[in-house]
């Protein structure tokens, strides 16, 4: 009976999770489209398919990232497998690519749904089996936004399966501390900690807080006088067995993890820091519960020299691994850009109550309740204190980094339905007679719900679509889905460790979808923890702040750069001027008072402005004249547009939300007129947005009175733009002059003949 009541729990906690997390799926699934969100998703996605084309390979090495140089994937092969394995047996071994799309979607919320399981058993676990309250934090996990936001169909991101893995391992190393035949549960507990990292390197944390808790946990048991527990084994046990079952998949793994020993890799790196915490807590606890004898301090001595050279062994390990801290402590300036790695203190007001209800105004009350009772109890209820460290390293997580908010939710339900039982046995002892328990049971279930209320109002309408709660993406899918239809082709796209021909320079946050859904390499993308990552990135944003287009060319050329994608750019300055290492203030000035910030001269020269205020023309801006850039035609733009009055330009324009340049060699037309003369061209062009301008440039004429100009544009129409012809304006030499697009592409020259 007890097993049918939890088979129930169970199916009643994952259906109602299952069906919260598919309130988007309309949204998603969109005729013959798939609308995934973020940007990690969408080279999870290239990464499936990947792998279904060399199945069962994952591969660890894209040329469409990063290119030219290409990208070593730090990311371990577990979820991308695993997507790819069961889209593989939805097609019946040959699935189409929309049934591959519409499987990966799907499956994040069935993904999902786990988590809430996994919350019910560690609640029981924890609380007390077939306990209300351990029943009632499944169900506010699985009403509550912070988990949700993170397993939504399409929200492909092994973030969904993280949180599986770390539940599973403090409910088995739990589960251990009562009773462990075999090492039964210690042995589970290690599988999910080995699938964990399989799934995500920093998955070590979770056997980082099981050692610091049962190292903790002896000490206290020793400082009360409680007898050596079982904790220290029982972690003992799970990491052990999490560190030996690591072998088989560092063995098994692509790429370079099996020759190599970097956090940054499923590597030994892995494998010897879990090793070396699961002999570090035996030896600890030798140290601690030595007996007081002279055989005892021998014991002690030897665990001490042990415990010693494990900490040095261990300190070099994190030492080499350092660049992991600094992912969690936001010190790279990449990482700190990064929308998942925004600490919880900058989220836009309100968001931290969005995620978790009204009841976050208790959360407080509940852990001083519950660290009250627990150290009352001189810690020695196991699963309480584990519950508050539980509690507390989650929220330190949560709180340098929004991604591990999901984290924080799994202990917050926990606690708060913890505290609300505790707070309803103190009332009905307090006051015995039936009438007040059921009084008490009332207002228990009111501090609950009423505080509840906006979630759950919100869980019976669906939700809004990953594009369109993803920034920019809204505006750049039909124009990445224009630059796969309309760019020349790029080869070996389902062929990662060949090099195509050339790739697309765009702000680093949107090289995923560059090659997930415009199907071509991107420069710079999210990815941002190793050296080839961030080197890019770097790059990128130099290129966007160069004022002198010949470097420019020249290193576009060098790496094959021929698209440039461009959106909100002018809004990205800052960011570029940090990522470059240049002062802000060089590009925007502050006004007194700090509210307001007015662009510099520079601000107006730079590339990427000058392309998205002036298509590349020359332009008046801040009281100087801005030459045009003769090697980058506008090719596309979006019909959305946007009215940007910018402090410094002589008026408002009107500025496409997308544009897409290519990068050319450009026709060159020189002729003889007076000497030092001013000579203008002018090219009038339509884009395919419907949107007409006129490119303009000017040079001026030698002593000799020669002159050269070079013009991006052809005469005539090709793909959606058309252009006129260009008109030549120079004393004796006004005209007309047609420009062929063979002419703009190798670089021509056309010599005038002026009167």
């Amino acid at each position: 009976m007890k097993r049918a009541g939890l088979f129930v729990r169970v199916l009643i906690v994952y259906g109602i999770a299952l069906a919260l997390r598919l309130r988007n799926l309309k949204q998603v699934l969109v005729g013959d489209r798939v609308l995934f969100g973020l940007d990690d998703s969408y080279y999870h996605l290239r990464r499936v398919f990947l792998t279904l084309e060399h199945f069962p390979r994952v591969p660890a090495f894209d040329f469409y990232a990063n290119f030219p140089e290409g990208a070593r994937i730090l990311w371990p092969p577990g979820f991308d497998l695993l997507v790819a394995a069961i889209s593989w047996i939805s097609g019946l071994g040959h699935p189409s690519p929309h049934r591959v799309e519409a499987t990966a979607a799907v499956l994040i919320p069935f993904l999902g749904a786990v988590t809430a399981v996994v919350v019910l058993l560690l609640s029981e676990e924890i609380l007390g089996r077939g306990r209300w309250e351990a029943f009632g934090s499944a169900l506010l996990f699985a009403f509550l936004p912070a988990q949700q936001a993170i397993s939504t169909v399409g929200r492909l991101d092994h973030h969904v399966v993280e949180m599986i893995a770390f539940g599973t391992v403090v409910l088995f190393f739990l589960r251990a501390l009562r009773d462990d035949p075999g090492s039964r549960y210690s042995f589970w507990g290690g599988v999910a900690l080995a699938l964990g990292v399989f799934c995500w390197t920093g998955a070590i944390l979770y056997a980082g807080f099981v050692a610091i808790f049962a190292v903790l946990q002896v000490l206290l048991d020793r400082i009360y006088g409680r007898p050596e527990p079982s904790t220290g084994w029982a972690a003992l046990r799970v990491i052990f067995w999490g560190a030996l079952l690591m072998v088989p998949l560092v063995l098994t793994a692509p790429g370079e993890g099996i020759a190599s020993f970097s956090y940054l890799f499923l590597s030994w790196y892995q494998v010897a820091i879990l090793g070396v915490a699961a002999l570090l807590i035996p030896s600890v606890s030798e140290v601690i519960f030595a007996p007081a004898s002279r055989r005892g301090l021998v014991r002690a001595s030897g665990g001490a020299l042990v415990s010693i050279a494990l900490a040095a062994v261990g300190g070099w390990i994190l030492a080499r691994g350092s660049g992991g801290f600094e992912f969690i402590l936001r010190r790279d300036p990449i990482i700190s850009l990064l929308v998942e790695s925004t600490p919880a203190w900058n989220l836009p007001p309100g968001q931290l109550v969005a995620y978790f209800s009204n009841l976050l105004y208790l959360a407080p009350l509940a852990f001083f309740v519950l660290a009250r009772v627990v150290v009352k109890d001189r810690f020695g209820d196991v699963r309480l204190a584990c519950l508050l460290a539980l509690f507390v390293f989650t929220a330190i997580l949560g709180a340098f980094q929004a991604r591990f908010l999901n984290y924080f939710a799994v202990p917050f339900c926990i606690v708060m339905l913890w505290a609300l039982r505790a707070g309803l046995d103190a009332l009905r002892r307090r006051f015995p007679s039936r009438h007040a328990r059921w009084s008490a049971a009332a207002a228990g279930a009111a501090l609950i719900l009423l505080p509840m209320a906006p979630v759950l109002r919100d869980s019976i309408h669906s939700l809004p679509g990953n594009v369109s709660m993803t920034p920019g993406l809204p505006y750049l899918y039909p124009s990445l889905e224009w630059m796969r239809d309309h760019t020349p082709r790029t080869t070996h796209y389902m062929e990662p460790e060949k090099k195509p021909e050339y790739g697309v320079l765009a702000d680093f946050s949107f090289g995923h979808w560059i090659t997930a859904i415009g199907e071509r390499p991107n420069f710079a993308n999210p990815f941002s923890l190793a050296p080839w990552h961030e080197r890019p990135i770097f790059d990128s944003a130099r290129f966007f702040l160069a004022e002198k287009e010949g470097p420019l060319v020249a290193g576009l050329e060098r790496l094959r750069l021929r698209y440039v994608l461009l959106h909100n750019n002018e809004n990205a300055v800052p960011d570029y001027a940090r990522l470059a290492g240049r002062p802000v203030e060089e590009f925007l000035r502050m006004e007194p008072g700090g509210r307001r910030a007015t662009p510099t001269p520079r601000f107006f020269r730079t590339f990427g402005v000058h392309l998205t205020l002036a298509d590349g023309s020359e332009y008046q801006a801040a009281g100087e004249t801005v030459p045009a850039l003769s090697s980058f035609r506008l090719v596309h733009e979006s019909p959305e547009t946007r009215l940007r009055s910018v402090p410094g330009l002589p008026a408002p324009v009107k500025v496409s939300w997308v544009k897409i340049f290519e990068r050319v060699k450009g026709a060159w037309i020189e002729g003889r007129t007076d000497p030092h003369a001013v000579v203008t061209l002018e090219v009038p062009v339509d884009t395919d947005a419907g949107r007409s301008f006129e490119y303009r440039t000017r040079t001026q004429a030698d002593g000799a009175g020669i002159f050269a100009l070079v013009v991006p544009y052809p005469s005539g129409v090709w793909g959606g733009i058309s252009a006129g012809p260009a008109r030549l304006s120079a004393p004796r030499c006004g005209q007309e002059v047609r420009i062929s697009e063979e002419d703009v592409q190798s670089g021509a020259r056309r010599t005038l003949r002026c009167r």
